[in-house]
């Protein structure tokens, strides 16, 4: 089975590399803001798709479409340490400090549900959603996310996992693909051809993926702009391959691929 990474040890559960780092970057945060305790509760170090089946996660997914099993899925929760507070204040706490971090909320709107502290980090598999949404295609977006996250650390255990390991690594070294589907169509060749790799068995095509990182960008490739409020505060996050410098009248942006920003207003 191939595997690219591997899940690390975080307290009593399992979770990717860049999840754990974004957690520890969101205890920090926590610890500025003072007097608030933040617990997670994420993958169990054994578990496989029966297990999933008996037990799937905090959002119920079956384990194709399970970021529990892929490692990308807790629940974070904020508790304040010096007074009672409500429901909605705790919540618009944690997701004000998770969401800027790069953790993707389940629920749509921060209310008070079942699954409010339900939290993604989606990682190098955010530009499949928005390729695939981008595209009208909304439907394969989580799905296809899932397959890739999961085939990633080698814990996919559907069909095709050499061709959707392809599929996947594809998105993560800049050429989109199409659904995650295990489909070698003509998608995938093409973008599989830009890499050079037409014509190369699977099997080698997917040993070349996993040993390359992608690319620098380039000087012509890199974009660059500019959010001008005059008169007004702002705060401003970025995640992915975003990054923002605080200017006197907003900030400028350097756009060297996907990403989010995240503006707030005063």
């Amino acid at each position: 089975m191939l595997e690219r990474i591997s899940l690390v040890a975080f307290r009593r559960a399992v979770i990717t590399p860049d999840m754990a780092e974004g957690i520890r970057q969101l205890e920090l945060r926590a610890r500025t803001v003072g007097n608030i305790r933040l617990s997670v509760e994420a993958r169990p170090p054994a578990l496989d798709w029966a297990q999933a089946e008996r037990s799937p996660g905090l959002t119920g997914s079956p384990p194709p479409a399970s970021m529990w099993v892929a490692g990308r899925e807790a629940r974070l929760r904020i508790k304040f340490l010096t007074r009672q507070a409500s429901r909605w204040e705790e919540i618009a706490m944690l997701w004000g400090l998770a969401v800027p971090l790069g953790f993707t909320p389940w629920d749509r709107y921060p209310m008070p549900s079942k699954t409010d502290e339900v939290f993604h980090y989606l990682g190098p598999w955010q530009s499949i959603l928005d390729h695939l949404s981008g595209e009208g295609r909304g439907e394969v977006a989580w799905p296809s996310m899932c397959s890739a996250a999961q085939v990633d650390i080698g814990r996919w255990q559907g069909d095709k996992p050499v061709e959707r390991f392809i599929q996947s690594q594809l998105y993560r070294l800049g050429q989109p693909c199409g659904p995650i589907d295990g489909e070698i169509g003509a998608r995938t060749l093409s973008a599989m051809r830009v890499l050079g790799l037409q014509g190369v068995p699977l099997d080698k095509a997917a040993e070349y993926l996993l040993a390359h990182d992608p690319p620098e960008p380039t000087e012509a490739q890199r974009q660059v702009g500019y959010i001008s409020a005059p008169g007004h505060k702002l705060a401003i996050n970025t995640t992915g391959k975003v990054y923002s410098t605080t200017t006197r009248t907003g900030a400028a942006l350097t756009i060297d691929g996907p990403g989010r920003i995240i503006v707030d207003v005063s």
